[in-house]
């Protein structure tokens, strides 16, 4: 938590206050608890669970005196209040789910079992007879305690899956200092806007999702995070990520409830357009299944008395057992709560789901591809070697490439060239004519005109180029691992340099888990095909598709799609925005505060092991809401034709109801 002055510690520093921009309101003053934001979404209702826990008692306590009490008009209305209290109770959380924009249905079906069980009770043994209304009305409070007790098991179970989120909510719940107006103010994080700027210091917590705008610092990318990572100019960064050395000023991305941590929270909300397709379908279950259940529970009631010409309170058990053992809500739970728990467990490693749809797409991905540079590999080349084939010096065919690789500032490859050269103190000549070939290298010319080329082997022999002098030398490269790249100074080929890119120290774990996970890793690069197997073997990767170009991994990546495979993509958006754009699950790294990174999941880190486990999250829920849903179905089914034939109690039909929702929300 965050300490800051209150307004007299302020006016003894001659430190002004600002107001809070109009339409906001103010901060909080009190230097010791700082105002916090909105509750989070996630947070329990806990008093909630304490009306559930008082009704349990109020059932159990009335149905011992129901059975036990000598006196039958007071067992009689100890019996009733206990319905009617139950009955309202859940009265009143339909309501409140209604105005929340969720479905009340299950909880006014249970209402009415409560009532028609109780009615029931009454009017079995006639109103004139007391003694024999009381221990039928403990009947009806039995029904109390089992829907209340499935209720207040639900509601443990959701604390359960929750937490993550709560704590991830729980972690951005502190102060910001954002500059209004030319002036750096302290307001509440929730109240931040996108396109602020936000100022963090050293052991502060970042308030909002962005993208770092001046500063470096040592930054724990997201809260749980076990590692540091260094962030800078360009890179983005997440609300709950702290600050451990150094300072940062950020511009929001995303701010208040579309922060990652937040957002995340809403990934089962069936109101989202782009919910999860076993979400949308248990949503429909639910909502057409409160439709016939109210159905066949009224036609039942009038059909035993109208045409079968059974007692009413006969009529009015066996509707009262079909709603509670058939009601919607364990349709409801079966899928969403699954997807909530996924969510939660992979943004407690970094990995944040987009929406509920994406969840799914994950949960069925069959093959994973991976862009090779920065992905599998470090990202930054360095030069090993140089291997002289022809009649230059070797300083003089650096000093050239490195100048040719002006055409690509930014290259891995390019850059790495430019470094050596550097350390080595050449001498480089200003170039002339550059051009570039994406995905194949660099054109120019010296101080001399001479031509100059780097690049592979593709772009030596589309200028004319022969490269049969360089062939061995560049198979025993990339038989090593390494990249190798060819230099051409007027038209002959000089010399292969070979740049090598370490693997990452996680990739053969990412690797080994997406085998156990069953899905194929694909290996996807411009590199040449000796390269590429070579790293494919080191890797347990046996799928490789080699001298792709940029302009053509989009194509690579739609050819699975059109074989009917669900693919993913793991790579960064700014070397890869083809590749993922084009997958089914697009897997961002480094990207979750980034405002362009519209990928399936967005990692706050760049750890493969992260993203995998994203992968194998989704796909225990998508299993898991299916195993849900089936179970559910078939309950409400089973369950209420034994009901509507009068084989199954109502207190049996109420537990079964109730636990059975219980149980898809805890699993």
């Amino acid at each position: 938590m965050l300490y800051f002055c209150d307004a007299a510690c302020k006016a003894s520093l001659g430190v002004p206050s600002f107001p809070p921009p109009a339409g906001e309101p103010p901060a909080s003053e009190d230097p010791v608890r700082p105002q916090m934001g909105a509750p989070s979404a996630t947070a329990p209702p806990r008093a909630t669970g304490t009306r559930l826990l008082a009704g349990l008692g109020i059932g159990a306590a009335s149905t011992a005196s129901a059975y036990l009490a000598r006196s039958a008009p007071l067992s009689l209305a100890i019996g009733i209040a206990t319905s009617v209290a139950a009955a309202l109770l859940l009265v009143h959380s339909a309501l409140g789910a209604r105005r929340s924009g969720a479905q009340p249905a299950d909880d006014l079906m249970a209402a009415a079992a409560i009532v028609l069980s109780a009615a029931a009770a009454i009017l079995g043994p006639g109103l004139g007879d007391p003694p024999r209304a009381g221990p039928g009305l403990a009947v009806a409070t039995s029904v109390c305690i089992a829907v209340l007790l499935g209720r207040w098991l639900e509601s443990l179970a959701r604390t359960r899956a929750e937490g993550p989120l709560r704590r991830l909510a729980q972690a951005v719940d502190v102060h910001a200092r954002v500059r209004r107006q030319g002036e750096w103010i302290e307001v509440p994080a929730d109240s931040v806007r996108a396109g602020e700027e936000v100022e963090v210091h050293e052991g502060e917590v970042i308030p909002a999702d962005g993208v770092v705008r001046a500063g470096s610092a040592q930054v724990v990318p997201y809260p749980g995070a076990r590692s540091r990572v260094h962030r800078a100019q360009g890179d983005s960064v997440i609300a709950g990520a702290r600050v451990h050395a150094g300072a940062l000023t950020l511009l929001t991305t995303f701010s208040g409830p579309e922060r990652n941590v937040v957002r995340i929270a809403r990934i089962a909300d069936p109101a989202s357009p782009n919910q999860a397709p076993v979400g949308a379908l248990a949503h429909r279950l639910s909502g057409a299944a409160g439709i016939a259940v109210g159905v066949v529970a009224t036609g039942l009631g009038v059909g035993l008395v109208a045409w079968a010409g059974a007692p009413l309170a006969q009529a009015l058990a066996a509707a009262a057992a079909v709603l509670a053992v058939a009601g919607p809500r364990a349709l409801r739970l079966a899928a969403t709560a699954p997807l909530l728990a996924a969510a939660g467990r992979s943004a407690g490693h970094g990995a944040f789901f987009r929406d509920g749809a994406a969840v799914e797409s994950a949960g069925r991905v069959a093959a994973a591809v991976f862009a090779v540079r920065g992905t599998l590999t470090v990202g930054r080349p360095e030069v090993r070697d140089i291997v002289v084939v022809g009649d230059r010096e070797q300083g003089e065919i650096l000093a050239l490439a490195a100048a040719a690789e002006g055409a690509a500032p930014g290259h891995p490859l390019g850059a790495a060239i430019q470094r050596r050269a550097r350390e080595k103190g050449l001498d480089v000549p200003e170039p002339r004519r550059l051009a570039e070939r994406p995905g194949q290298g660099v054109l120019g010319a010296g101080p001399r005109g001479e031509s100059i080329a780097v690049g592979t082997r593709r772009l030596l022999l589309s200028e004319g180029v022969s490269v049969a002098a360089a062939d061995r030398a560049a198979h025993d490269v990339e038989a090593a691992r390494q990249t190798a790249v060819l230099v051409a100074v007027s038209d002959r080929v000089q010399a292969v340099l070979a740049l090598d890119d370490p693997l990452r120290d996680d990739a053969a774990d990412a690797i080994a888990r997406l085998g156990r996970l069953g899905i194929e890793p694909v290996l996807l690069t411009g590199d040449s095909r000796g390269t590429a197997e070579a790293l494919g073997e080191a890797l347990g990767i046996g799928h490789v598709r080699a001298e792709v170009e940029p302009a053509d991994r989009a194509v690579e990546i739609r050819r699975f799609s059109d074989a009917g495979t669900v693919v993913a993509v793991i790579g960064h958006p700014a070397r890869d925005a083809s590749a993922l754009s084009a997958a089914d699950v697009s897997i961002a790294l480094g990207a979750a505060g980034a405002a362009k990174a519209d990928a399936s999941i967005r990692l706050a880190g760049e750890s493969l092991v992260d993203a995998v486990s994203a992968l194998a999250d989704a796909r225990t829920a998508v299993a898991r809401s299916r195993r849900n849903l089936a179970a559910a179905v078939l309950v409400a089914l089973v369950g209420g034709l034994c009901a509507a034939l009068g084989l199954l109690p109502v207190p049996l039909a109420a537990a079964i109801g109730s636990l059975t929702a219980a149980a898809v929300e805890r699993s």
